[in-house]
């Protein structure tokens, strides 16, 4: 099994904030809104060297995504996808959405 994933941001900065979110970037809080687009890739999977036919296929995911860093070292990411387009092979299941959440250290 193979798998490719092609991920873009767009970072959407805050042009009128509020009074409590320019407080909280003065306090070394970084906040943004991004939007995420995910193209994946997933190949055939393999049993004993022959294919099976109803595995893999593309999907183009979108959908919002929020950062929050307290510091330059570190950075929470949440956010929720949507796919847009999906050409899988054989019969599989649809998805619907898919959340996630991660965090990033920087060196």
């Amino acid at each position: 099994m193979g798998r490719f994933n092609l991920t873009m941001r767009n970072r959407l900065d805050f042009v009128n904030e509020s009074k409590e979110v320019k407080e909280l970037r003065e306090t070394k809080l970084s906040l943004g809104l991004s939007t995420q687009r995910r193209l994946r890739f997933e190949f055939k999977d393999e049993l004993r060297g022959t294919r099976l036919p109803t595995t893999g296929g593309n999907t183009i995911w979108l959908g919002p995504t929020t950062l929050v860093s307290p510091n330059p070292q570190w950075m929470f990411k949440t956010g929720i996808q949507f796919p847009i387009y999906e050409n899988l092979n054989g019969h599989q299941e649809h998805s619907e959405f898919r959340a996630s959440f991660g965090i990033e250290h920087h060196f």
